[in-house]
Order: structure tokens, then sequence, then C-alpha cells
């Protein structure tokens, strides 16, 4: 049995380490591999940060103290897995360490976290602007959501980068029996740090629900509309599902900076996994899902977003059919089925 310790950002309620690991905890075994996680901030972290309430300074202390400790063990495992960093905006001496000491190590990227430091404005921060860079050229694998990092992990010389995308449990998602009603749900999934994209699309959907009863359905976060009706729903991973279910269109706006680049379009790959017709704006992987899985439109400018949407709306057929091609789409490219061995084989190759 594959020992592996993966020092993962957050507990299981963090989208990315649930996504990037914790899904793959109980099937990878049958690989003969074992995964240890170790978040550095657990579920109260978390529920500091969907409350609204920022960061506590004295959870992130702990946490980075019982990191240090946790450091101590890394002996005991065949690998060590490393999501993103491991000291966010500290040096990384640490990783350092792994690499001096020859301890065989993977780093994994399904954000572009390098530019959290490259763009930032604050002297301190941007002082660290080369530390993603230096952590991927000493990893012994680099592992990338994207083809953005793909490039950006290449473009350092790392010794060795892989595509990953991050993907669903397809034995998960499933369609919902199409419901005749003129409503139309419009869906949009994601936490309060995002929820300022739907301020792109505020005013076409303002204009939208002057020819359509339109519902705005925020999962996730909180948002509000004078004009619109909008249903804010608490996330929870028993329910998200059935949430998506609910909706009839699902929306990804982005603004098109460099981070946003950095996206793996995991919104998009939920709609589309429960049958669902989505709008886009073509950023980043975006552009990629959409046009490859014929499975929606990607909106530029307001114009697009009202134009593109009104299509769907008018339409039950058009938004079965991109509905039937986005199903057929994720089991072929973002399904579990489908990443986990090749998962389980870059870790046995680093054995």
């Amino acid at each position: 049995m594959l020992k592996v310790l993966a020092f993962t950002r957050y507990a299981n309620l963090g989208a990315s380490s649930r996504l990037r690991f914790y899904q793959y905890i109980s099937a990878i075994k049958l690989y003969n591999i074992e995964i240890d996680p170790s978040p550095l901030f657990n579920e109260n972290y978390i529920d500091f940060l969907y409350l609204g309430k920022g960061r506590s300074f004295r959870i992130i202390i702990t946490s980075y103290i019982k990191r240090i400790i946790k450091l101590f063990s890394v002996a005991r495992y065949d690998l060590v897995i490393i999501e993103k960093e491991l000291f966010p905006y500290l040096p990384g001496v640490f990783e350092s360490l792994l690499y001096l000491f020859n301890k065989r190590h993977i780093v994994d990227y399904d954000d572009a976290v390098f530019h959290l430091y490259d763009q930032s404005n604050n002297f301190y921060v941007k002082f660290l602007a080369k530390k993603i860079d230096l952590i991927m050229r000493r990893s012994d694998l680099v592992i990338c959501g994207n083809e953005y990092i793909y490039d950006r992990a290449k473009a350092v010389k790392s010794k060795r980068v892989e595509l990953l995308p991050t993907v669903v449990d397809t034995e998960k998602y499933h369609t919902a029996p199409l419901k005749k009603s003129k409503t139309i749900i419009i869906g949009w999934i994601g936490n309060p740090s995002t929820v300022h994209c739907l301020e792109l699309v505020r005013d076409p959907l303002n204009i939208l629900s002057e020819r359509f009863e339109i519902v705005l359905n925020v999962i996730g976060a909180q948002f509000n509309s004078d004009v619109f009706k909008v249903n804010c729903i608490k996330w929870e991973e028993d329910t998200e599902v059935k949430n998506i279910q609910e909706i009839d269109i699902g929306i990804m706006p982005l603004h098109d900076g460099p981070f946003e680049k950095g996206k793996c379009g995991y919104k998009l790959i939920q709609y589309m996994a429960c049958g669902k017709p989505v709008v886009a704006s073509p950023v980043g992987v975006n552009k990629k899902i959409v046009r490859e899985s014929n499975s929606g439109c990607l909106a530029i400018t307001e114009k697009d977003w009202i134009d593109e949407l009104s299509k769907l709306c008018d339409s039950t057929a058009l938004r079965e059919k991109y509905g039937s091609d986005a199903i057929v789409y994720i089991e072929k490219y973002y399904s579990m089925k489908v990443t986990l061995p090749i998962f389980a084989n870059l870790l046995n190759t680093l054995e």
C-alpha cells in the first residue's frame, strides 16, 4: 500500500480540497493507495469565510502551528502531495526543505495562485512573486487543473508537469425530469468570495426579466435585486446536486483577468453533469469547455448575455439539446471514472 500524505488547503467543506483530493480517497484504495489528508484550515475557518466574517487571525496562527508539527511526520509516508503551497503568504522555506532532504513530493494547482503574488500591489506579497514558480520547479511533479497553469509550470522549467482537470463524480450527478413551467430558473453556484461576478449580468438579467418570467437561484452566497426574483440557497454538500437539478440554465460570468484565466470551469462542469445548458464568459478554460461540448453559449458583452439567455429562455428544445450534449461530454472528459486511474498512475509512478 502506497502511503500518501496530502497537505490540503482546506477540510472537506473547502471546494478545491474536496474536489482535488477528498473525493478520491475512498476509490483510490482500489489501486493500493492510501491518502491521508492533513488540512491547513478546518471547517471552522471555512464557516468564518462563508458567514462573511473574514479571516480569523487566531485560527490562522493555530493552523500554521499544527501544520509545522505535522511536517515532522513526513518520513512515515512514501509520498507527499501539497495543495498549492504549505503556508500561504510565507516564504517557501518548508517546501524547500522537502526538496533539500530529497523527499518525493507533488504539488497540485487548480487556481493560478501565483498571480496572488506576482499581481499584488502589496510590497511584501510582491516580494514573494517567484515563490510558486520555485515550488513548482523543485517538485517531482506538478499536477495542473488546466492548460493556463500547465503552461506556467512548463515555463518555469518544472521537472514534470501533468494535466488533471477538476471533475465530478458522475455517479452522484444525474438529470431530473423536465418541469413544465413558464418560469425560467437561471442558476449560479459559488461562495461569498466569487459572488461579485454576478454583477456582470445584473443589467442583462434586468432587461431579460421584462420579457421572461425569470428567477435567479444563487447557491452558496447572498445576492439581491429589486427587479427580478432571487432565491439565495445555502450551500450544503448533500443538497448541491438537487439544487442544480432545479435550475433551467447555468451561468458562469467571469472578469477577464489573469487570476480568472486559471479557473477550472467547475461551475460549468456541475451544471453540465446535471444536463443543464450553460452561458459563460469566454475566459480561460470556459471557452474550451463550452465550444467542445456544444452545451451552451459564450457571452462577452451585455448584449451577448441578453441574446444568448433569450435564445435559451425561448426554446425548451434548445435547452434539452444542449443539456443532452453536456452529459455526454462530461462523462467522456470530466468524470472521476476517467481521472481516477490517471491520478492513481501519477502517484504510483513516483513511488
